[in-house]
């Protein structure tokens, strides 16, 4: 349950209905979340995982500016990767998401002078998942749980790498 505690401030950047809360804060969750994929990943020198969760802003553009392309869940961490960097990139996104949310908001031409690809995956590669647990708390019904078909998340990214520019040095997708 979500309590707000008011013996004493926040401290800078804490959310008060976090502080004694029996969820882990927002930034913990995604923290844990790269934590795993860094784990995951280990001894495989062809992936790196570059997190700029908690960065300052400034610190943040300027990794995202470095990148070949990004994966990332759909959500306002896109407007680095697409305005200000136009960066290629796949956006995960589920149904919900799709109905609650401008969905191309950050790659149609309307909103965006972005050049570079952006991909969503297709209809029956990502899925609503509802009923499982909610790691962070809010209520909102597009902030929703998904479950991804890992295989073709696998096959874009191999199509994103090969869609990169040939560089003698880069490692091979393997």
């Amino acid at each position: 349950k979500r309590q707000t505690s008011t013996a004493s401030p926040a401290e800078p950047g804490e959310l008060p209905w976090y502080q004694e809360s029996e969820h882990r804060r927002p930034l913990e969750v995604e923290k844990a979340i790269v934590d795993r994929l860094r784990r995951r990943f280990a001894g495989r020198p062809e992936v790196m995982i570059v997190s700029t969760i908690g960065l300052p802003i400034d610190a943040s553009i300027a990794l995202c500016s470095r990148a070949e392309f990004f994966i990332t869940p759909w959500g306002a961490g896109l407007a680095k990767y697409r305005w200000i960097c136009d960066l290629p990139g796949l956006a995960l996104a589920g149904p919900s998401c799709e109905r609650f949310q401008p969905i191309h908001l950050y790659d149609d031409p309307v909103f965006t002078e972005a050049s570079s690809p952006m991909y969503f995956m297709g209809p029956n590669e990502v899925q609503d998942a509802p009923d499982d647990p909610v790691m962070v708390p809010g209520g909102d019904p597009d902030h929703m749980n998904i479950r991804v078909d890992l295989g073709a998340v696998r096959a874009r990214i191999h199509a994103m790498i090969a869609a990169l520019p040939h560089r003698d040095n880069a490692p091979s997708p393997g």
